[in-house]
């Protein structure tokens, strides 16, 4: 056990809780945060949900097999691709009209930008091609590729950076390696920087609301800070629950977000919540949302003799609006996993 700070913990109250007929694998929110998709690659139906609060229910033709899923900044375009596909599909939500776009080979994701336009990664013949295709029509305006065949058989994944012109994109290979890039615009044109100090930083979080690039390190348990030209980490810190005690199954997990004055969420790999603070970087609490307040692992997984920490069912969560989505269930393939939404006002207290 080590001499970890005392963390002071918060419960919040939801405002809803309701049961969603469908898998919840994954989440993924619109360009500032207004709508937010909650989909598994393996049901054909997705949640949108809308900063009023309103819930529509979305069904595609089949099971995605991948986390190819964007929404707009309008929650009106649904751009999706199918596993193992060269075609991204894009769906007007008020006519249910669909376009196919057409790609030379296998798209691994899309990303609709503040502007709404959409960029792209599809699977080169050695390298990872990012496209910029323009709002409505879809057409390609410019193109880098990135990377280099050593990552081609694992993945890529493209996440918001705190410009509208701007992308950054994640490489990884099936071995935990990554590499993380920032994809700008100049003048029509897209240039593409490998950030050399994100990599092995698994996920980046950035938003244009914030001039703070947030990095969770799932390898070295860190929570890391970036500002531009992101040359170095400005700050970091040990993963508070990993500090806590040392247990390996507590890290950093896939799911953060941005929330008001100067906040982030972010989720641990067994399902708790932490509020970091940037001014000055720290962790400023523990989030216990009510009725699904983390247990001790042993509790939980009583036949395991080495289970350590505290744990709980969250699957996913993102910000949407004024409010938080957070979905719980036993694991991401329940048929009805539960929907439970809380103000952001009341995380940040």
């Amino acid at each position: 056990m080590t001499n970890a700070p005392q963390i002071e913990t918060t419960v919040v109250t939801p405002v809803q809780s309701v049961e969603i007929p469908h898998r919840i694998g994954h989440v993924t929110t619109s360009p500032g945060d207004q709508y937010l998709a909650a989909y598994s690659p393996e049901a054909s139906a997705v949640s949108l949900l809308s900063g009023t609060g309103v819930r529509r229910e979305i069904h595609l033709a089949k099971p995605t097999g991948s986390l190819c899923l964007s929404v707009d900044t309008t929650g009106n375009f649904l751009a999706f691709a199918y596993s193992e596909d060269d075609r991204l599909y894009v769906r007007r939500l008020d006519s249910d009209q669909e376009e196919i776009v057409q790609h030379s080979s296998e798209l691994i994701d899309a990303r609709f930008d503040g502007r709404g336009r959409l960029w792209t990664v599809r699977r080169g013949t050695e390298r990872f091609v990012v496209e910029l295709r323009a709002a409505r029509n879809w057409e390609e305006i410019a193109y880098v590729e990135i990377g280099d065949a050593y990552f081609l058989e694992g993945g890529a994944e493209l996440r918001p950076a705190t410009s509208e012109d701007a992308m950054f994109v994640g490489v990884y290979s099936g071995q935990s390696e990554q590499e993380n890039y920032i994809c700008e615009v100049e003048h029509e044109l897209v240039v593409a920087r490998q950030v050399a100090a994100m990599d092995g930083e698994q996920f980046v979080f950035a938003t244009p609301n914030s001039a703070t690039v947030v990095a969770l390190d799932h390898v070295e348990c860190e929570i890391a800070c970036f500002r531009h030209p992101f040359n170095a980490s400005i700050a970091r810190l040990t993963w508070p629950d990993y500090a806590e005690d040392r247990c390996e199954d507590e890290r950093p997990g896939y799911y953060g977000c941005y929330i008001e004055q100067g906040c982030f969420l972010a989720g641990s790999s067994e399902g708790r919540l932490f509020l970091i603070e940037f001014e000055p970087f720290r962790v400023r609490r523990e989030i216990h949302i009510a009725g699904h307040a983390p247990v001790p692992a042993a509790v939980k997984y009583p036949s395991l003799s080495d289970a350590c920490g505290f744990v709980s069912d969250l699957v996913a969560f993102g910000c949407f609006g004024r409010y938080i989505a957070a979905f719980f269930a036993e694991d991401h393939r329940s048929p009805c996993p539960q929907l439970v939404i809380v103000r952001t006002c009341d995380f940040v207290g």
